[in-house]
This record gives structure tokens, sequence and C-alpha cells, in this order.
């Protein structure tokens, strides 16, 4: 179901106040996605979740949880940061042709004014490295990258086993 995203934070809040009436507890929003939320190789902002309204406290668990996979897990990060990071990646899919997920355009706006370019350097090693996730369409985003860049080695591609029946088929459904 989806829903208002102001509509979802006034709701939060109002959960908030019903289970803590006096204001003892600090609240927090959580604007939250999948692991591959912002691909700075190649595609942007590749989904958006959230906003979740939680307290101090189920955050410190979830945070951990969710970010076990990675090294370091969760790091604080200055609003700045996040600015270059997201708003950098969805300027450089622009350029090869990607458009940011149809909710970034709601979400957006948590982040705050940002006053590019980014600072940060995105592609691989000079260049888009695409890497297929569970939901592209591989055959699709090659092509755009031919049409943007130009053929491999202009730039590098993985097609993961999920997304290789996708990419070994053709329009017509013919291996």
């Amino acid at each position: 179901m989806t829903h208002d995203i102001p509509k979802v934070i006034a709701a939060g809040f109002d959960e908030a106040q019903r289970r803590d009436p006096t204001g003892q507890r600090t609240w927090v929003v959580l604007v939250h996605g999948n692991r591959a939320q912002t691909d700075v190789y190649c595609l942007g902002v590749k989904n958006v979740l959230g906003p979740d309204v939680t307290d101090e406290l189920t955050l410190s668990r979830f945070l951990p949880d969710y970010y076990a996979a990675y090294p370091r897990g969760w790091q604080n990060a200055p609003i700045e940061l996040a600015q270059h990071i997201v708003f950098g990646a969805v300027a450089y899919a622009r350029r090869l042709g990607f458009e940011p997920s149809a909710t970034f355009t709601h979400t957006a706006d948590h982040l705050g004014v940002w006053e590019g370019p980014s600072a940060i350097t995105f592609g691989k090693d000079g260049k888009p490295f695409y890497v297929s996730g569970p939901h592209d369409n591989p055959r699709k985003v090659i092509k755009t990258l031919e049409h943007t860049v130009g053929p491999p080695p202009n730039f590098d591609y993985v097609i993961t086993l999920e997304a290789a029946p996708a990419f070994t088929t053709d329009d017509h459904g013919n291996g």
C-alpha cells in the first residue's frame, strides 16, 4: 500500500504522541532503502523505502541488523555527505541515461537543498560499472550504456545469476 509521504510522517508522529503523550522520548524519521538503494557506479537511486517513524531505542536495534552485511556496519554521516552521494549519483546516472526511482522525487526533500556538483567521483575506474540487480532489465541497461558511452570497454558490467535468464533471453523469450 502506498501513501502520501507527508501523511505517513504525520501518522507516524501521531502514533509517537499516542505512545509517549508527555514527550519523554526522542522520535526520529528513518528513510531507508534496500542495500542497493544508491548505486554510485551506474544506475543512481534504484529504490526508496520509508520514511519510517521510530524511537531511538528501536533505531539502535534496527541499524546493526540491517547493515550487518557491511564490514563496518552502519555509519553516521553528515547530511552534506549524504547529499553528495545521493544527488551526485542521480546526476551521474542521468548523464548515462537513467532516471532515479519514481519514488525518489517524493523523498529527495528529506535530504535538503543540495548545491552540486558532487565532490565524489562516480563510476569505477573512470567508467560506468553495472552490476545487475534482481529487478533490473540487464539487456535494457546495457543497450542504454552502449547508446550513451559506446560499447565495452567504455563500461564494464556483471550479470548476476538471478538476472542471467532475463539477459540470455531475447525480447521474444528465445534463449
